[in-house]
C-alpha cells in the first residue's frame, strides 16, 4: 500500500512539474488565457491517476469536470469572467481542501461540491457588479459570495450532472 501511494505522489509530482513548465506556453482566447499544456496534464492525471490511485481531479472551463476516473461530475456553474480574475484557481484549491477535509470519506462528492460552490459564488458575485466595477470589485464580490453562501443556496443553485 505504501509503495502504491509513493508511486501516485511521484506521478503527481511529475505531472505538476510538466504543468508548471507548460504554463509558459499560453495564448489569448476570447479575453482569457488558454494554457493547453496545463489542460492536457489535467486530462492525463484524471485518466491515469484517478482509477488506479484514487485521485480526484478537477478541470475547470466552460463546463467543469470533477472525476475519480470512474464517475464524473459535469458542472455548469460559473461565469467566463472568472478566468480574468487573478487567484480564482487558488481560491478553488483552498475551498476544495476545506470541503474534502470536512468530508474525507467522499472526496469526489466534496470536490464537486467545492467546484459548484465556487461557480455559484462567481454567478452571485457577478450579479452585484455595477457599471463602474472592474476585476477587483468582482474578485471581492466573489469572495463575499463564498462567505455568505449557505448549504440551502448551494443545493438550490448547483447545476451539475453525474456521468
Amino acid at each position: 500500500m505504501r509503495e502504491k501511494k509513493t508511486r501516485a505522489l511521484a506521478a503527481a509530482g511529475l505531472l505538476t512539474a510538466a504543468a508548471v513548465v507548460g504554463s509558459l506556453f499560453t495564448f489569448p482566447v476570447l479575453g482569457s488565457m488558454c494554457a493547453p499544456v496545463q489542460h492536457m496534464v489535467n486530462v492525463v492525471c484524471a485518466v491515469f491517476l484517478g482509477p488506479w490511485y484514487g485521485v480526484v481531479v478537477a478541470a475547470t472551463g466552460p463546463a467543469d469536470l470533477v472525476t475519480d476516473g470512474e464517475r464524473c461530475f459535469v458542472i455548469r456553474n460559473g461565469r467566463a469572467e472568472m478566468g480574468r480574475i487573478t487567484g480564482t484557481g487558488c481560491q478553488l484549491s483552498a475551498l476544495t481542501a476545506a470541503f474534502v477535509g470536512a468530508s474525507p470519506h467522499q472526496p469526489l462528492e466534496a470536490a464537486a461540491a467545492a467546484v459548484c460552490a465556487m461557480g455559484l459564488a462567481g454567478e452571485l458575485g457577478w450579479k452585484r457588479m455595477g457599471p463602474l466595477d472592474g476585476n477587483m470589485a468582482y474578485r471581492n464580490y466573489l469572495i463575499d459570495a463564498i462567505y455568505h453562501l449557505t448549504g440551502q443556496e448551494l443545493e438550490k443553485g448547483a447545476d451539475y450532472e453525474v456521468r
